[in-house]
């Protein structure tokens, strides 16, 4: 990536979509990117560039959309996706270095970046599946406990109707 960003062109050729898919994630995104839908630089028909952070942003799109995820659980984990990402500082050579991991839909060595976004996914996914399996304990709990008032209930009732207490 240069100084000044990437086109709507390169990040289609990098993360291997098509134009019209990175500018309908520009759309469905666009709380997380610096570039707002329809926005042009200097406002001229100059295209539409993606700076370090909107490229983060369209890496754990690419990379949630290749696990599995749907777009509205990616865009409820896209903030913890930033601040994990955050967490080592990227640099431009992190698109290039192949860290020797493949990807698991091509083969191909990911680079540093889709590493840390692929490590950060898991560790999202297993933080939502504890939570989820404490939800559903605490679900089966609280069937337990109103089983046991209506048991109670019912027997207080009963006894009160035969007049005894």
């Amino acid at each position: 990536m240069n100084d000044q960003g990437i086109t709507r062109k390169q990040a289609a050729d990098r993360f291997k979509k098509s134009p019209e898919t990175i500018r309908n994630w520009q759309k469905r995104y666009s709380e997380w990117l610096h570039i707002q839908p329809g926005q042009f630089i200097g406002g001229t028909n100059q295209p539409v560039i993606y700076d370090d952070h909107d490229v983060q942003v369209l890496a754990i799109v690419a990379q949630g959309l290749q696990q599995g995820l749907k777009h509205n659980e990616i865009a409820a984990d896209m903030d913890d996706a930033l601040a994990v990402a955050a967490t080592e500082p990227i640099t431009p050579e992190d698109d290039q270095e192949e860290v020797g991991q493949p990807r698991p839909e091509d083969g191909v060595l990911m680079t540093e970046r889709e590493a840390r976004i692929s490590t950060a996914y898991a560790q999202l996914q297993g933080k939502i599946e504890a939570i989820e399996n404490e939800n559903e304990y605490l679900r089966q709990r609280n069937e337990e406990l109103e089983a046991q008032l209506l048991t109670e209930v019912k027997r207080t009732w009963l006894q009160r109707l035969l007049g005894r207490k």
